[in-house]
């Protein structure tokens, strides 16, 4: 046979479909034919080949002229625009197979048909694919789903299940990852179809009632997470989302962190074959409640996936939640049942297999490209394809000149429908482009229609300040402080407080993220540290007895915000809640802007909505310009009001040499603009190097997030944590630094040892030379914005801890740093803005935008 697998996708492979290419593949190697793989050209799809013999067609070129005679597979929702290619070269007899892996497949298909389309329509489409014994699927109850209300489909000689391993690894017994926490895995995507299915499991474990808390791992890619209302189920159900890790990093998240896994369909498979315990809950779009789960080998006609009603028609086995979960912690089966798992899969599944029964469906099908061409809804698509392209829409909307023209269509009556149109036909043959439109459009209308009539909002509301500052009234003012030491406003609010014109205060506000213990804990520790210092000037924005977020209405006139978080703040204390009060909003970063995260604020709707956002350097307002939504029209260069802090420390007398090294908390990996982390492979070095260097003085001073990351993630255990610790403080030259304030360590140091985002820059404000651990070159230009490039052009960069040691021996010990004027010099030109009176500068700014009067003594 020659095969053709036909995909027309934006992004390389992943999921269901990445599998699908892997057997594909499989067959190209291991078979006897000439096989085919049409796409848009994606790296990693064809790293994934390697020297298979899969040959690889540019859908943009391709010559489908040669596969008069093949067949094509494809998957269903791709059957347009596979038949919209095609249909240019006039073939007829090549066969179809359609692939088949999700419940809403057939939506997918139907909804890229403009107008509206009737049941009988789909109807003799789906009965065309069922009579033709031309599919193929690796789900059940997505054939269910697809094919409802019609009869002859074959379950038996369809189902290609995608194993997700060609050689079966073997089976390896695991222990317990922890005792003193339930560790629940949830193994797959995290969509529409599944969010009340998560809903429902940690229902079923809150009921449980036992005294050990859980750690619930959700194991998928899906944005639709978000829509769980995580915070109902804290502090009992710790979350720990691990999205993107491919199968090899999955496998070994799973052994390392989770004691059962609830999956389905080839997740399932996936998870057993580790021998993990492995039970298939019930997926049900809606809100359900009920508390039946199968082990996978109690499962019955080759079943991986139901709801609610066909768990209850296939007479399974069910367990309860709780019986699962006592089975492995009380009763100790965790192995048992992995095993049980592991040989239901072994016994029952096969690579080959799978790959024999896709073949033979290949040689069954009857359904050919001519026969699709005969169908009514088939050739309305095509039909309407032709004429919009013949009309020219098509390629006009090809050019990315054309913007006005679609911004117009966009505001005129009925226009968000017409260029839904256009989308649709224009998706069939270039995706690409309709995405980077249609990003830019929805882009633009989000400037349009929310972001300028709020930034317009702003002039009145300056104005009305305008008016009470000419009438003598005081300024007032309002720092939201969650963290004591993120509190980046602090020079800011030290010089408001001396300025007769403004009457400050802080409002400490609880963390909401994390657990209501952890935000009665922040919350108590933040105000109690602040009221400290500023003991006149603390306000209480919750009250923990009776659980009430306080309401700020219009009682102050600038509210200052120290973090950009939605989900971090309740929503009295967010930005949209003061949208319609009579305030102007001010926000600056806490760390250096230094990181690509950056892009992920910038672009948030908080970003955009602030009236004022302070910017710490030109370089960073540049890049601003090109890529907020506003392109900077609410930012100014403030310079890094934070930093005034470092001049006002005077460095203490010392006769040894001292370093400091700060490893970042990024260990798990997941986080694909700031996987910056390298302290696992440094973690015995920096036990080792004092002992190297008696003669210096090392302060390990890890990020905060470091040691309880390595927990969440169940990389250490608490113990491994408290050892590790004990071994470095053992070493009589390291002091083991947590404080809140760490410029003083920046002033009494020599040099600094990290991978962390802000301290990038930071430290550099010492003019002292640093030294950046890195995994490779290409890092710096996948994670740094252009001003952390730059500032990493004046680093010591380590690559291994040879680098580490040449450091310190050359540049620390003996002082050869050949670095130093360029690195003063790009200091004081390019990141000591203002310094060290930024804040003073910006009062004045402020002072004069509110018609205050400023003081010769302030200029």
């Amino acid at each position: 046979m020659k095969i053709v697998f036909f995909v027309n996708t934006i992004t390389a492979l992943n999921g269901e479909m990445k599998k699908l290419l892997k057997m594909i593949r499989y067959i190209s190697d291991y078979f006897d034919h000439e096989t085919y793989y049409i796409n848009h050209f994606h790296k990693e799809d064809h790293e994934h080949s390697g020297n298979s013999r899969l040959i690889f067609c540019d859908i943009t070129d391709c010559d489908y002229t040669q596969f008069n005679d093949a067949i094509f597979i494809t998957p269903f929702n791709h059957l347009f625009s596979l038949l919209i290619e095609i249909n240019k070269y006039q073939i007829q007899n090549a066969r179809l197979v359609l692939f088949i892996y999700d419940p809403s497949i057939t939506s997918w298909l139907f909804n890229q048909v403009v107008g509206e389309i009737g049941q009988n329509e789909k109807d003799e489409l789906l009965k065309l694919v069922s009579n033709t014994n031309s599919y193929c699927f690796s789900n059940k109850r997505a054939v269910l789903s697809s094919f409802s209300g019609n009869t002859g489909i074959n379950f038996k000689n369809a189902y290609v299940p995608l194993v997700p391993f060609n050689d079966i690894p073997p089976y390896r017994s695991t222990g317990l990852v922890g005792t003193k926490r339930f560790s629940v895995g949830w193994l797959g995507p995290i969509s529409d179809n599944t969010i009340d299915s998560i809903v429902n499991l940690a229902e079923n474990l809150i009921r449980m009632g036992l005294e050990l808390k859980i750690d619930f791992h959700i194991i998928g890619d899906g944005k639709a997470k978000w829509k769980i209302d995580f915070k109902r189920f804290t502090p009992d159900i710790r979350f720990i989302y691990s999205p993107n890790l491919k199968e090899k990093e999955r496998a070994t998240y799973i052994l390392d962190n989770v004691d059962l896994i609830i999956s389905s369909n080839d997740f399932a498979i996936e998870s057993a074959l580790l021998g993990v315990p492995t039970v298939i809950p019930i997926i049900n779009p809606g809100f359900f409640i009920d508390d039946k789960y199968v082990y996978l080998f109690d499962t019955t006609d080759d079943r991986l996936s139901w709801n609610r009603i066909d768990l209850w028609k296939s007479k399974c086995k069910t367990s309860s939640i709780r019986e699962i979960i006592e089975s492995i912690y009380i009763f100790n089966q965790k192995n048992n049942l992995g095993r049980q798992c592991y040989e239901y899969v072994t016994n029952t599944f096969s690579y080959n297999d799978s790959a024999n029964t896709l073949l033979k469906v290949m040689n069954n099908t009857n359904l050919t490209i001519g026969n699709c061409l005969t169908i009514p809804i088939i050739i309305k698509q095509l039909t309407d394809y032709e004429h919009l392209y013949k009309k020219g829409i098509i390629s006009d909307y090809l050019s990315f000149t054309d913007y006005n023209n679609n911004r117009k269509l966009l505001c005129s009556k009925n226009g968000w429908d017409k260029l839904k149109l256009r989308f649709k036909y224009y998706l069939q043959n270039h995706s690409y482009e309709v995405r980077k439109i249609t990003s830019h459009l929805i882009t633009w209308g989000k400037v349009k229609v929310r972001y300028h009539p709020i930034q317009k909002s702003y002039q009145n509301k300056l104005q009305l300040i305008r008016e009470k500052v000419s009438n003598g009234h005081l300024i007032k003012a309002a720092f939201f402080v969650m963290y004591d030491n993120a509190f980046q406003f602090r020079p800011l609010f030290e010089i408001m407080k001396k300025d007769a014109a403004f009457d400050s205060s802080i409002v400490v506000i609880p963390d909401v993220y994390r657990g209501l213990k952890h935000q009665i804990e922040c919350y108590n520790n933040t105000y109690n540290s602040l009221s400290q210092e500023y003991p006149d000037s603390i306000k209480n924005g919750y009250d923990i007895i009776n659980n009430d977020y306080l309401k700020l209405d219009n009682d102050y006139d600038l509210i200052f915000f120290c973090s950009p978080y939605k989900q971090m703040a309740h929503p009295n204390h967010f930005i949209n809640y003061f949208l319609d009060k009579k305030c102007l909003t001010i926000f600056t970063d806490y760390g250096f802007p230094l990181v690509k995260q950056w892009s992920d604020i910038i672009t948030s709707d908080f970003y955009n909505y602030i009236w004022l956002a302070c910017v710490e350097s030109k370089m960073n307002l540049t890049y601003l310009k090109r890529h907020q939504p506003l392109k900077g029209k609410n930012s100014i260069v403030t310079g890094y009001l934070k930093m005034d802090s470092l001049a006002s420390i005077s460095p203490s007398i010392r006769t040894r040499k001292r370093i400091l090294i700060c490893p970042h908390h990024t260990v798990n990996g997941v986080h694909k603009t700031l996987n910056i982390s390298n302290f696992m492979t440094y973690a015995e070095f920096f036990i080792d190097l004092p002992k190297r260097y008696p003669q210096i003085d090392f302060v390990f001073r890890p990020h905060p997030l470091l040691f309880s990351n390595l927990l969440r993630w169940g990389i250490w255990t608490a113990s491994d944590i408290n050892e590790y610790l004990k071994r470095i403080q053992a070493n009589p030259n390291v002091e083991y630094d947590t404080s809140g304030n760490y410029f003083s360590q920046f002033v009494n140091s020599d040099a600094m040892i990290h991978d962390c985002g802000s301290f990038t820059g930071e430290y550099l404000y010492t003019e002292k030379p640093c030294c950046y651990m890195l995994k490779s070159e290409e890092e710096i230009e996948e994670m740094f914005l252009p001003l952390g490039k730059a500032c990493l052009g004046n680093y010591y960069k380590a690559f291994s801890h040879e680098d580490i040691i040449d450091f310190i021996d050359n540049v620390v010990i003996k002082g050869d740093d050949p670095l130093k004027e360029k690195r003063i010099e790009f200091v004081r030109n390019e990141l000591k803005m203002k310094y060290p009176y930024a804040a003073q500068a910006f009062l004045n700014y402020l002072k004069k935008t509110l018609n205050v009067p400023i003081s010769d003594s302030n200029n």
